[in-house]
């Protein structure tokens, strides 16, 4: 994440998804910064879990994939690209996501949910 603004769809919105993972072996934070209509703003934060942690029960994995692919070669390791989801203000218009700068942290997608 590069600390890249994400303009929107003017609406109102109920929640962010976020599909992403961290690399190397630790989670990374994440801080994303919504901005409304009225001109306020409001900060959420997402612990992105390592790429080749295990999954648990309760986490929501957006792809699994079945090998580490690697300069050596492939790996067994099962690297993961997990699902956020950020609550929104659904009674105020959203205008604008911005990602906070975590050079760990990738983002495959972003999605709106009405």
């Amino acid at each position: 994440a590069k600390g890249q603004e994400l303009p929107l769809e003017r609406g109102r919105y109920f929640a962010l998804h976020i599909a992403a993972l961290a690399t190397g072996d630790q989670p990374a934070p994440l801080t994303v910064t919504l901005k409304y209509a009225d001109g306020k703003t409001e900060e959420q934060k997402i612990n992105v879990e390592s790429w080749l942690k295990p999954n648990t029960i309760n986490e929501a994995v957006a792809l699994g994939l079945p090998r580490k692919r690697t300069p050596k070669g492939d790996t067994p390791e099962t690297p993961l690209i997990r699902h956020y989801v950020i609550g929104l203000s659904a009674s105020k218009d959203l205008v604008s996501a911005t990602v906070g700068h975590q050079d760990q942290v990738k983002i495959f997608a972003v999605t709106l949910e009405k």
